[in-house]
């Protein structure tokens, strides 16, 4: 089956966090600034299962954001005066597959995922570019679990693991 879900959010009065450098100080420091946002966009499910003991599963994000924050001095110290921003969703989507396989004493799921998350922040005209590895990294993670299950429902056991590939990133 496909499920599809538009939507519609404005946000007042969202707060953020900015480096600026207002006039005199020798330094960018962190500070709280205000401004309101607009989020519309589209979000799409598919799940497809080709035989009862087998699933796969799609789901993807589509947004649009146009924000209007309150004047401020950049990490540079540049005045930035009622910044307006619009952007896309960056690439986003997680892909699974489930397998129920029949045993003689109980139910065994087999369940795998590949979620993918473009890293928009290095387009950010407000950050300065660290040299902090992985930091402005993709999000790619491989994600699976084995569970078993008695068929009276009174014992279970899984063995899982999160990110098997090893994605290096910092959130």
């Amino acid at each position: 089956y496909l499920q599809v879900a538009l939507f519609q959010l404005n946000i007042d009065g969202r707060s953020r966090t900015v480096d600026s450098k207002p006039p005199g100080l020798p330094n960018a420091l962190p500070r709280i600034i205000n401004g309101d946002q607009e989020i519309e966009g589209v979000e799409l499910v598919l799940n497809w299962t080709p035989i009862d003991a087998l699933r796969f599963g799609a789901l993807t994000t589509y947004r649009d954001t146009t924000s209007t924050w309150e004047p401020f001095y950049n990490a540079v110290g540049d005045l930035v005066d009622s910044e307006v921003s619009t952007g896309s969703t960056a690439t986003d989507y997680t892909l699974l597959a489930e397998w129920y396989p029949e045993i003689s004493n109980g139910q065994l799921t087999i369940r795998a995922e590949y979620i993918f998350n473009e890293n928009t922040r290095e387009d950010d005209p407000d950050l300065i570019d660290p040299t902090i590895t992985g930091l402005f990294n993709d999000r790619k993670e491989l994600n699976a679990r084995i569970g078993w299950e008695s068929d009276d429902g009174k014992w279970n056991a899984a063995v899982w693991g999160k990110n098997l590939t090893d994605n290096e990133r910092i959130v």
